[in-house]
């Protein structure tokens, strides 16, 4: 059932010629939640959060822009096969990203539950 979910949801990115980001649960329990996150080219990501630390692994790495909701912007250079740490982020923000690069960005991320 899930394979045809990712089926759908891959066919009706190409056929509607619009931008996806697929995120891939790796692993959960109480400790940590680790999923798989591709960005597409030039992929924009609505406004979200991040409530809990969490660590990145570039798979193949890039640059995202980050655009707060109060209009401040910032570059993230994702380098492939390293490691990066992020906080979580302050109460009451919000952002979005979008990836830069010419190549879609694949990132492995580990969110601390504690």
């Amino acid at each position: 059932m899930s394979r045809i979910f990712i089926y759908l949801v891959a066919f009706s990115c190409f056929y509607a010629h619009s931008f996806c980001a697929t995120r891939e649960l790796q692993f959960e329990n109480e400790h940590v939640k680790v999923w798989k996150t591709t960005i597409s080219a030039k992929d924009p990501l609505g406004m979200h959060r991040h409530e809990r630390n969490r660590v990145v692994i570039g798979l193949q790495g890039g640059v995202l822009e980050k655009v707060e909701k109060t209009g401040g912007k910032s570059m993230i250079k994702i380098p492939s096969e390293k490691a990066i740490w992020f906080e979580k982020d302050p109460i009451g923000t919000l952002h979005s990203d979008a990836n830069t690069s010419d190549e879609p960005i694949v990132v492995m991320v580990i969110e601390l539950k504690e």
